[in-house]
């Protein structure tokens, strides 16, 4: 009876869809959760973006090179997302919908 359910639960673990050497892929919730840490991995460079933006404009007016530099020095989007600055706010193409501007004049 125990051998049963040993081939029974190396069915489940190896299955198709399981991940494992037979497996097609991996399960929806692994899938799911693996998104839902991408994203907070982005909202915690975004933020990290602008802390480092902010403190560069005590330094000094930001200029154009200046930006672009912290940009390409800070850490990027893990789902390959293309962040962008809306005021002092950073977006990210992946995560979250970008305001367009009419949102801002209440159109």
């Amino acid at each position: 009876m125990s051998l049963v359910i040993i081939f029974i639960l190396m069915g489940i673990y190896f299955g198709p869809g399981a991940g494992g050497p037979g497996g097609a892929g991996a399960v929806p919730w692994q899938i799911q959760r693996l998104d839902r840490t991408k994203s907070q991995v982005c909202t915690a460079n975004r933020r990290s973006l602008a802390s480092n933006v902010l403190m560069a404009q005590m330094d000094g007016p930001m200029t154009t090179d200046r930006m672009q530099n912290l940009i390409s020095r800070s850490a990027k989007c893990p789902a390959d997302g293309t962040y962008y600055f809306v005021g002092e706010t950073v977006y990210c193409t992946k995560h979250e919908e970008i305001p367009r501007f009419s949102d801002f004049l209440g159109i």
